[in-house]
């Protein structure tokens, strides 16, 4: 039985080879590569990643707090603990995103805040909660959404989606918006942007130019049975 031929597109063909022949995969060229990648504009990046600014009516929505929410709040012991979770709630409630907050550049949010819950306690509202803090915070509001945080195992999972995605689209943006649209469908918080820029997006379109080149040269030597792939995996 003659072997079977593999294309590009074709699920078994392997997304990473390290070396074929003398080509030797530039880490150096990637870095610049990703580097120099564009994928948004300022603009767009902004309208994405900033912070939401609240009018009165905004607040009132996002700052609400459900039962459940309030529980979870009142774990905390210090005001500007609690304070702070119903910052970060609100603002994952409108972009599912989490921030770095600095309670004073927020300050009109913050005192929204202390005023409908907290009226009796006067305090300085300025500064950030501990790095621990933040964090332990996050993880809650991610489980009261069933949302996921992009850790390791996740990046890696991107990276082969967005491998998937750029063997059908050359313009990455294109790989970006449909990237989103899986993020909003499994649920996943959407990681920084340089890191959705340098470290998936860049990393799938140089890997799989990568792996065209390779693919290329398989074809000249008539050796592409999935034997040979495999050897070099």
């Amino acid at each position: 039985m003659g072997h079977k031929k593999v294309g590009l597109n074709d699920p078994t063909f392997p997304l990473f080879l390290p070396i074929v022949g003398n080509f030797f995969f530039n880490q150096k060229k990637l870095h610049i590569m990703a580097k120099q990648l564009e994928i948004l504009s300022d603009g767009e990046i902004s309208k994405l990643y900033d912070l939401p600014k609240f009018d009165e009516d905004a607040q009132l929505t996002y700052f609400g707090l459900s039962n459940t929410e309030k529980t979870a709040m009142n774990q905390y012991n210090r005001i500007f603990t609690k304070i702070y979770f119903v910052l970060q709630l609100g603002y994952f409630k409108a972009k599912q995103l989490f921030f770095v907050i600095d309670v004073g550049k927020v300050h009109k949010d913050a005192e929204y805040i202390r005023e409908r819950y907290f009226p009796q306690h006067l305090l300085k509202l300025s500064g950030k909660a501990s790095k621990p803090t933040r964090l332990e915070q996050q993880k809650v509001i991610s489980s009261l959404f069933n949302y996921r945080i992009a850790d390791e195992n996740i990046r890696a999972e991107l990276v082969a989606k967005a491998g998937q995605l750029a063997k059908i689209y050359s313009r990455p943006i294109y790989i970006f918006r449909e990237l989103l649209n899986y993020l909003e469908q499994k649920k996943i918080i959407l990681p920084d942007y340089s890191v959705m820029q340098k470290h998936i997006i860049a990393h799938a379109l140089i890997q799989v130019k990568f792996t065209r080149r390779q693919f290329q040269g398989f074809q000249k030597d008539n050796r592409c049975s999935i034997q040979p792939l495999v050897a070099f995996v």
